[in-house]
This record gives C-alpha cells, structure tokens and sequence, in this order.
C-alpha cells in the first residue's frame, strides 16, 4: 500500500492523501457483481424498502466498492435494491491489489466507523422542521416515526417560553424546551430561576402548554 504523509510528519504534508488501487468511475452489469461471503452486516427489508426509494428521489450518488473480481466491499444494500428495482448495471469503482486482508478489514470498518458519529439532536430537529415545512418528504430520511415525533414534534411537541427586553427596543424571542412532556415544566421553572435576577430581562411563563 502507497504511504500517505500527513502534517506530523517532519513538517507539511509533500504528498496528499491517495487511495491505493483505485482509479475512476466504471459501470458494471448486476450480474457480475457477488457479496461478501462472509459480510456481517445484515439488511432488513424495510431498510432494502428505504434505500430503492433513495435511489428513486435522488439517483445513484455513492459509487459501489468492487474487487477486481466483482466482490462487493461496500455497497451490498445498494446492490440489493438495485436489484429490486430492476436496475442493469450500476457505478463502481474498483479497488485493486487489496490483499484479503484489508478486503476483509474495510468491510467491517465501512459499516462500524459510520456508527461511531452521533448526531446532534437540536439541530437535527430543526433541518427536519424546515424540509417539513417546505413538503419535503420526511420518509425519504430514514428515521422511524417515532424518531421523527421525538425530533419534530408530535407527542413531545416542545414547549416554548417568551423572553421580553424591557429595553426602549422591546426584541422578542422565543425559546424552546425539547425533551418528555414530564422534564419540560420543570427546565422551564429552573429557567424562570436563572434569569430572574437580570436586568432588563423578564420570562413570560403564561399559561404553559403545548405549541399548536
């Protein structure tokens, strides 16, 4: 494998990163691409379902990962609802003089180290309000619904308290508490607490209930 140089190295990096073996886009009949034997990674038929509804909306966006022989190292889901939407061929690309072993490696390592981010919840939840409220169609994402009633609203629906400046420029806005229905009163009192003793801030409880 071609040694990659990195900045800790005696000084900048002379060489950019390369990916050993692989070179450019090529498109490969289904029938000549097999799985893994061994792949470990498993797919449900509702996951087949949420990827061939992907393809449909957006296309082919992520190339499959092949040997020379036609193995597939990342891509078996793909490859699977291809096939079930009865596409012919699809894009590879191939990686080339990979020994068994880092076949075998990055197979484990493409599926594991996607699982090892994590999402930040509040953001999350507002992207999701914001493709709602333009009609994208939330279950092209792939969130269960009881992801999306937690993110977006639903029985969790956020409570929201309005601050007001008692400045000559009297600027509202509104802040909003995420989280079970149970804990939301209770962060709104503590906040209430917080801000009780600053100057020219007030926090208007009012009759606190779900946002409509």
């Amino acid at each position: 494998m071609a040694r990659v140089a990195r900045e800790s190295d005696a000084g900048p990096a002379a060489v950019k990163p390369v990916s050993p073996g692989i070179k450019g886009v090529e498109y490969w009949p289904l029938s000549k691409l097999r799985p893994f034997e061994r792949n470990a990674r498993q797919h449900t038929q509702a996951q087949l379902d949420q990827l061939a509804r992907s393809i449909e909306e957006w296309g082919w966006t992520i190339p499959v990962l092949i040997d020379e022989h036609g193995m597939i190292l990342a891509g078996h889901g793909r490859v699977l609802a291809a096939r079930q939407l009865g596409l012919i061929e699809v894009p590879v690309i191939i990686a080339r003089g990979w020994t068994d072993e880092q076949k075998r490696g990055y197979l484990i390592a493409d599926n594991k180290l996607q699982e090892n981010s994590r999402w930040d919840d509040a953001l999350l939840g507002i992207e999701l309000e914001t493709l709602g409220e333009g009609g994208f169609d939330l279950s092209l994402i792939g969130l269960t619904e009881k992801d999306l009633k937690r993110l977006v609203g639903g029985d969790d629906k956020p409570l929201m308290v309005r601050e007001i400046a008692t400045t000559p420029v009297a600027d509202e806005f509104w802040i909003s508490v995420r989280g079970p229905l149970k804990h939301q009163a209770d962060a709104l009192q503590r906040l209430q607490a917080m801000m009780r003793d600053l100057e020219g801030v007030a926090v208007e409880l009012g009759t606190v209930g779900i946002e409509n």
